[in-house]
Order: C-alpha cells, then sequence, then structure tokens
C-alpha cells in the first residue's frame, strides 16, 4: 500500500499462487518467494525471516484443549502444508523433537490453511505475520509457543527475486527498498 501511495502513477499487477511462475518467461518483474532460490538465474535478495508456528483458533482450544508438550500434538487434528510430511521436527531453546501429526486435510495455501484453522477445524503451521490481526483479538492463540517448526534456515527466509539484468527498472528498485525498510505506524 506505501508503494501505492508513493507512486500514484505506477500500476501493479498481482499475481497470487503457488505456482513457481517463470519469471522470465512470463515477464514478471519481481516475486516474492518463500525459501531458497529455485534456479540459479535469479537475483535473490532476501528481506524478512517467517519462522513457522502453530496455531489454533479460541474454540478449538477451548473445545479440545491445547497441547503443553510436542508430544501431545499427535493427539490433535493438523491442518497439515501439503507439501510437508507428517513428521516434523520441532525446536525449544533447549530440545529439539520429532513429532508425528494426525491429519486428515493436507492444504496447499497459507490463507486457506488459517480459514480452517479458524473455523476450529485443528491445529495449523503458519508464519506469524499472516496471522497478526487474528491473534491480536483473540481469534487465534499460539500452541506451544516456545516452539518453531525447525525446517532448514533458507526455507524460513522471505526473498524478492528478479531475473538479472545490468539495470533493474526504478520500479522494481524503489518496490525493494520499500519492502526492506521498516513499516512506521
Amino acid at each position: 500500500m506505501r508503494y501505492l501511495a508513493l507512486y500514484p502513477k505506477t500500476q501493479v499487477e498481482l499475481m497470487l499462487t503457488n505456482r513457481m511462475v517463470d519469471l522470465i518467461a512470463e515477464g514478471v518483474d519481481l516475486a516474492i518467494r518463500a525459501g531458497g532460490p529455485s534456479t540459479s538465474n535469479l537475483v535473490v535478495k532476501p528481506f524478512r525471516e517467517t519462522p513457522a508456528c502453530l496455531w489454533a483458533s479460541r474454540a478449538y482450544g477451548n473445545e479440545r484443549g491445547l497441547p503443553q508438550a510436542p508430544e501431545e500434538l499427535a493427539e490433535h487434528e493438523f491442518i497439515r502444508p501439503q507439501s510437508l510430511p507428517p513428521k516434523l521436527w520441532l525446536k525449544s531453546k533447549t530440545r529439539r523433537v520429532e513429532v508425528t501429526l494426525r491429519s486428515r486435510l493436507a492444504v496447499d495455501d497459507l490463507e486457506a490453511s488459517k480459514a480452517f484453522v479458524l473455523r476450529g477445524a485443528g491445529i495449523g503451521l503458519f508464519p506469524p505475520l499472516i496471522c497478526e490481526d487474528e491473534q491480536a483479538v483473540g481469534d487465534l492463540i499460539s500452541v506451544l509457543s516456545g516452539w518453531t517448526v525447525d525446517f532448514r534456515p533458507e526455507s524460513q527466509r522471505l526473498a524478492f527475486v528478479y531475473p538479472p539484468q545490468r539495470f533493474v527498472p526504478p520500479r522494481v528498485r524503489r518496490f525493494i527498498e520499500l519492502g526492506t525498510q521498516p513499516e512506521t505506524p
């Protein structure tokens, strides 16, 4: 929103997809991707860490209770990201534990996963940055708050990705600059 406010003559076409877009073939100026680069012929500029945490709705917690230790997760329904296996490693400051998750529903989209969690379908896994509003009003609560999923470090990183070029267009440079600055209230 800041970008559009600062540059009112600029037009943005936003594509939201889980498909790996071929930036060069499809004429895309800039992508935001999680994890490492898919190919080595792109410029990758990491800008934010995104740890994955466990979340449940208040209704789910009231009805089923919430696990107090990672080993208790096997007793709960889990909304599994489609790309993840049913076993995960969780880490705290002092321990690392492998857990097997019971999941009847696998979802390939974070917002869809969040919607199922909000409806009380189970415990979900997503970065805190996509549920700040729901957490602030108490609709979503952190599960095992001292624990995070132990992924490879690069898979927890958001990065700007764009095709290599001699001169990066000013509109792309400015978007990246704004995206790497802290937001002011």
